[in-house]
């Protein structure tokens, strides 16, 4: 059970979900209308800016980091790359399901 909260810590997946859970949260006492697409491109946006900044660090670490968030992202880095760009990908064919009227 440890490995996989770390798991889903070291991914951001529990920063991404407390996200939109807020956001449906405020959107019911708000009385507003959300879409499943902007649930979807929420959490995309934010675990991608949360994977990039990681990602980052951990190439900027010098040797093996300590931090181990760093050395998760250190060890999987190309493969969090592939998986970071799909996801853009998939948030960038989401867009046409959004709607544009405000």
């Amino acid at each position: 059970m440890t490995r996989i909260i770390h798991f889903v810590q070291n991914l951001s997946l529990d920063i991404t979900a407390g996200s939109v859970i807020s956001s449906l949260f405020l959107a019911r006492v708000m009385n507003v209308e959300v879409t499943n697409s902007m649930m979807i491109g929420l959490a995309i946006a934010i675990w991608l800016i949360y994977t990039f900044d990681h990602l980052r660090d951990a190439y900027k670490a010098q040797g093996q980091a300590t931090n181990p968030r760093h050395a998760f992202h250190q060890k999987y880095f190309k493969h969090l790359v592939v998986l970071a760009s799909l996801m853009f990908l998939i948030g960038v064919y989401n867009l046409q399901f959004l709607s544009w009227d405000t």
